[in-house]
């Protein structure tokens, strides 16, 4: 007598990918369409910000006293966007589902999971990461020099360090980024203000926490206990690509384990302009 097969487990499509949280994407310039050359090449463009306009004097008011050259600046510094790549992967066995259902879910993962990936190439995963963080002093990928302001002894100070090094270097807008659990430090200490979906400082920084984001000093040095790194930079601006590439389930078939592997992957690429400072606070 012949045991009859079970029919397979009926499953529900999943609700919606929940709201992604408030992270880089929300402050950050994009994602904008990455052209077909960003994709193996990056980006590159020159600034408008990073340079102070300068004053001079009414000819009339100096009579006899020479009247001082005007200064010409140089073009502003590249700001370089490397290009990377954001993937997410999905194992199924062969009698799991369809090709659309496996196609379709490799896809919606990628997407729930897209800002914190490129969190972690901003700020940079620890000292042995294969992409070379954005933040840390010694491969700084963008072409900018970390400025690193030392120690502050409460987080009060830290963003006032922050603010002054974006008024001198950035003369803007700016970043100010942090891990999540630092948003309570600051909300406690008023630092931040609520403009609509975006938290600020007082001044007007925008205050950024990623999920993403590793928390590493410039040296790779981690967070402790009772210490925390801070950022501020100029505009971030991110790149990417239209299309989620989704070979064809058939070509990444694992045949010895009888499993489909699903890959979905975008291109992106991220550059930030003009500057990079860190700071080090004491948090309680």
């Amino acid at each position: 007598m012949t045991t009859p097969l079970l029919p397979p487990l009926f499953l529900e499509n999943p609700p919606a990918p929940p709201e992604a949280s408030y992270g880089l994407f929300s402050v950050a310039t994009g994602p904008i369409d990455l052209p077909a050359h960003g994709i193996g090449g990056g980006t590159e463009y020159q600034p408008d910000a990073c340079t102070a306009d300068h004053l001079y004097p009414s000819v009339c008011s100096y009579g006899a006293v020479p009247v001082p050259s005007k200064l010409f600046d140089g073009v502003e510094a590249t700001a370089k966007g490397p290009p990377f790549r954001v993937y997410a992967g999905l194992t199924c066995g062969s009698q799991t589902r369809d090709f659309e259902w496996m196609t379709d879910r490799v896809r919606r993962r990628l997407v729930a999971g897209e800002q914190t990936a490129v969190e972690s190439q901003l700020w940079g995963l620890d000292a042995t990461a294969n992409f070379p963080s954005y933040f840390h002093a010694g491969a700084p990928v963008t072409g900018l020099t970390v400025t690193n302001l030392g120690a502050a002894a409460t987080i009060t100070v830290g963003v006032a360090l922050l603010e002054q090094q974006l008024a001198t270097c950035y003369g803007h807008p700016g970043i100010i980024h942090v891990r999540p659990k630092m948003m309570a430090f600051l909300a406690r200490d008023h630092q931040l203000v609520k403009d609509g979906s975006v938290w600020k400082t007082y001044r007007g920084n925008r205050v950024v926490a990623g999920d993403g984001y590793s928390g590493i000093g410039p040296g790779n040095d981690p967070p402790t206990a009772t210490t925390e790194w801070m950022y501020a930079t100029g505009r971030v601006a991110i790149w990417r690509s239209t299309d989620i590439v989704i070979p064809d389930p058939r070509q990444t078939f694992d045949r010895a384990a009888n499993q489909y592997k699903m890959i979905a992957e975008r291109d992106y690429a991220m550059s930030v302009e003009c500057c990079i400072a860190a700071v080090e606070v004491t948090i309680p």
